[in-house]
């Protein structure tokens, strides 16, 4: 039933979606509701599940939080999940923080660009990046964006990071080879 709603964009159940994130026992339940929150595009809830979005959830909650506001699809939104990420210095939350800013298409302008890469920077580290790396190549495809400086500054991180990776740990093959093709992808864009 919970999908249904999110699928049927049944946005005036929103705010009883949001009392089920808010009071559910069960997880289960509750990110069940995050994602017909998300899918729903129901904008109205976004202050109330970004104010849920700290640091006393546990991580597996906070992925599912940002997923929601991802899902949205909003400029606004989007850049307030650039600020809780920023504030919660998590590199997942960062990666998804981009793909918010992609997706809403809020990636436009200087300012755009300059948020873009903080969100950028802030999922590149961690203890294990390769797959959040990964996670955010991938994203960075999808942009259309004629900011040099900021395809030359990325192309920059990639290089560095496939000098890492031929070190030990790093990328599998079949995902370095998609690494090595965006990384051929930005230094095009790069060039101009």
């Amino acid at each position: 039933g919970i999908h249904f709603i999110g699928l049927h964009k049944l946005t005036g159940l929103a705010q009883e979606l949001l009392e089920l994130v808010c009071n559910s026992s069960r997880e289960e339940l509750a990110l069940e509701a995050l994602e017909s929150l998300g899918s729903s595009a129901s904008v109205e809830v976004a202050p109330a599940l970004a104010e849920l979005l700290h640091s006393g959830q546990n991580l597996r909650m906070q992925i599912a939080l940002a997923q929601a506001l991802r899902d949205m699809r909003d400029p606004v939104v989007a850049q307030t999940l650039c600020a809780k990420a920023e504030e919660l210095k998590n590199p997942l939350l960062h990666a998804v923080a981009l793909e918010a800013l992609v997706r809403a298409e809020a990636v436009q302008g200087s300012e755009g660009g300059r948020l873009l890469m903080i969100q950028v920077q802030g999922a590149w580290g961690g203890r294990n990046p390769w797959s959040t790396r990964l996670r955010v190549l991938q994203a960075l495809v999808d942009i259309v964006m004629k900011d040099r400086k900021f395809w030359a500054d990325l192309a920059g991180l990639v290089q560095n990071a496939l000098a890492d990776s031929r070190t030990g740990g790093g990328w599998a093959a079949q995902e370095l080879g998609k690494v090595q093709t965006v990384a051929r992808e930005i230094s095009r864009r790069a060039a101009g």
